[in-house]
């Protein structure tokens, strides 16, 4: 009976441990928060895989089919997540290109949430146009670390900064972005120096 409550107890925590991990990502799935998403997903996976070795163990020991009707029961809050895992936990990580480059980019304040820098020369070409061919060529910003982060009192309309660095290879969102608007994707610059140059 004790051995019985202890299960029970165990598969207990373990569900309420996993439905609290999928209600977490189902509330962000409409938000742009990767970094937590990716780790709900993982942490939502690792308790899901601990409890079923820990369930076939206890099958193999004992020969009881209640574990494995706890497994199967177990696998349900992974299989609802499956739609709301962060891509990038089945996808190798966005890599540098390698190639260093130096731009100038002026920071644009849109009304919504969107990459708010663009390259000089494609401001003053797409800046006057109707269309959304300025915001398609926007880019994030990423600072290689925290010390050069650029203190947002720096940071104006139209303020234009030289920044040295290296591209992402694919689109994406900076590092520990978060947006409640879920933006579109853009290039992502990974900047290690960067200089004011003026509005």
């Amino acid at each position: 009976m004790k051995y019985r409550f202890w299960t029970l107890l165990g598969f207990g925590i373990y569900l309420t441990i996993s439905f609290v991990l999928l209600l977490s990502l189902l509330v962000l799935r409409a938000w742009v928060a990767v970094e937590l998403k990716t780790l709900l997903s993982y942490l939502l996976i690792g308790t899901t895989l601990i409890f079923l070795a820990t369930m076939f163990s206890l099958y193999f020991k004992t020969k009881r089919k209640q574990f494995l009707y706890f497994a199967i029961t177990g696998l349900i809050p992974s299989v609802v997540a499956v739609p709301f895992f962060e891509k990038s936990i089945f996808e190798a990580r966005n890599r540098l290109s390698g190639k260093q480059e130096v731009l100038e980019l002026t920071y644009i304040a849109w009304g919504c949430d969107h990459a708010n820098w663009v390259r000089v020369d494609d401001f003053q070409k797409y800046a006057g146009k109707h269309d959304d061919s300025l915001a398609q060529r926007s880019i994030f910003i990423e600072p290689a670390d925290d010390k050069i982060k650029i203190p947002d009192t720096l940071i104006s309309i139209h303020s234009t900064i030289r920044f040295k660095g290296q591209f992402y290879v694919n689109k994406g969102y900076p590092k520990r972005y978060i947006s409640f608007e879920n933006p579109p994707k853009a290039r992502i610059f990974r900047y290690t120096e960067y200089s004011i140059i003026g509005k």
